[in-house]
C-alpha cells in the first residue's frame, strides 16, 4: 500500500465520521426547534383559553398555583380558574405533549360521586392535594373538552 491509498482510506473513514456527527448535530438542533415550536403553540392555546374564560365568560383567572398545581417544574403550563357561582377552584393545565388536565384544587363542597380525592395526606392534614374529575380522570388532547368541563363545573 502506498501513502496515497492510506490517505484516501483515512479520508473516507474520517469523512463518513464527520458526516455522521454533522447529521447528529443537525438532528438535535431540528428536534430542539420542533420542541420549542410545540411549546409556543401550546402557550398560545393556553393563552387563548385563559382569555376566553376570563373575558368572554367572566370567570376569575389567576396564574398563581394552588397546592403546587399547575407546576411548571413538572412541565405543567396553565392557570387557576373560579367563579362566584361555584364552590370550586379548578386548575387547568397542559403539558408539552398537548395533553390537558382539569383538577379541582379547592372546594367547599367535595362530592365523591363526581370527583375522586388524590394524593391524600400530602400536607399532613389528611386532606387531598386535589380532586380528579371523574369524567376527566385521564388527560385529553381536546381544548373543547377542557372548556366544556370548566363551564360545567363553574356554572
Amino acid at each position: 500500500m502506498n501513502n496515497s491509498s492510506i490517505s484516501n482510506t483515512e479520508s473516507m473513514i474520517f469523512g463518513n465520521f464527520s458526516d455522521l456527527i454533522i447529521k447528529k448535530i443537525l438532528g438535535s438542533i431540528l428536534h430542539g426547534i420542533g420542541k420549542s415550536l410545540r411549546l409556543v403553540e401550546l402557550s398560545q392555546k393556553i393563552e387563548n383559553l385563559r382569555e376566553k374564560l376570563s373575558t368572554e365568560l367572566g370567570y376569575f383567572v389567576d396564574t398563581t398555583p394552588i397546592h403546587g398545581i399547575p407546576a411548571t417544574s413538572n412541565g405543567e403550563y396553565g392557570f387557576i380558574v373560579s367563579s362566584d357561582s361555584s364552590p370550586h377552584k379548578l386548575a387547568v393545565y397542559a403539558r408539552a405533549s398537548h395533553k390537558w388536565n382539569v383538577r379541582v384544587v379547592e372546594t367547599e363542597s367535595p362530592d365523591e360521586n363526581f370527583m375522586e380525592p388524590r394524593q391524600l395526606n400530602w400536607n399532613k392534614t389528611g386532606s387531598p392535594r386535589y380532586y380528579a374529575i371523574n369524567k376527566l380522570k385521564k388527560a385529553t388532547d381536546s381544548v373543547d373538552i377542557v372548556l366544556e368541563t370548566v363551564v360545567r363545573w363553574l356554572n
